[in-house]
């Protein structure tokens, strides 16, 4: 690789081959004028051609390091950028993709009428049980979350990791709320009950958080 990188990089424009980069991100084109194919561009280009939604590993595969570090870096820049989405448990695509074959129209008239049937902020797992039901689909609360957050400026919404409300969210997570309100002294559907005061969620992703929350303080 670095000798072939020191030719064409050297004398590769005698030849009509034109370099571009640092070690890590290089590109060589017959374009003097070619745009730097960094390593974000090969993962958006890996996401947007494949025919299913992509593991970290699998996108790892892609990037000349081979870094699931690297990998987890570039995904986040895309998400943040509204070109990759988290579709799943470790599963990346973008927008594009996830929603072509989808009914947004439907999808989202559940979520305001969610939204809009209490003051509290909603978590996006009650997205995942109503419109499931509703609609009989199966998608996970990812899915859910990143379709919403297409929506979030055009509907005025707010969100906030996995928290979404018409109002501005003054919590960061549902850990956040998990942390702030509920007693570890009591059971979990006592605590259950305590959570549900602040924040629409489902009882499976309440006791999970719980359960964050109890093995976090056990550990120290």
């Amino acid at each position: 690789y670095f000798i072939l990188r020191h030719l064409i990089r050297n004398y590769g424009e005698g030849y009509g081959l034109f370099f571009s980069g640092t070690s890590g991100v290089d590109s060589i084109s017959v374009n003097r004028k070619a745009g730097q194919i960094t390593g974000e561009k090969v993962v958006l280009k890996a996401l947007s051609q494949a025919s299913e939604c992509m593991t970290i590993q699998e996108v790892a595969e892609r990037i000349r390091s081979k870094s699931i570090r690297h990998a987890n870096f570039y995904i986040y820049n895309l998400i943040n950028k509204g070109k990759a989405i988290r579709i799943d448990k470790m599963m990346y695509t973008t927008p594009e993709n996830a929603f072509k074959n989808v009914n947004k129209g439907e999808i989202l008239q559940i979520a305001k009428e969610i939204m809009n049937s209490s003051g509290l902020v909603v978590d996006s797992d009650v997205f995942r049980e109503h419109i499931n039901l509703e609609l009989n689909l199966s998608y996970s609360k990812y899915f859910y979350g990143a379709l919403i957050k297409t929506e979030i400026k055009k509907q005025k919404w707010y969100s906030k990791h996995t928290l979404f409300s018409t109002e501005p969210i003054q919590y960061n997570s549902l850990y956040d709320i998990t942390k702030q309100h509920c007693d570890l002294s009591l059971s979990n559907q006592d605590n259950i009950k305590i959570l549900q005061k602040h924040v629409m969620t489902t009882e499976a992703s309440a006791i999970g958080v719980i359960n964050n929350v109890r093995y976090e303080k056990d550990n120290r």
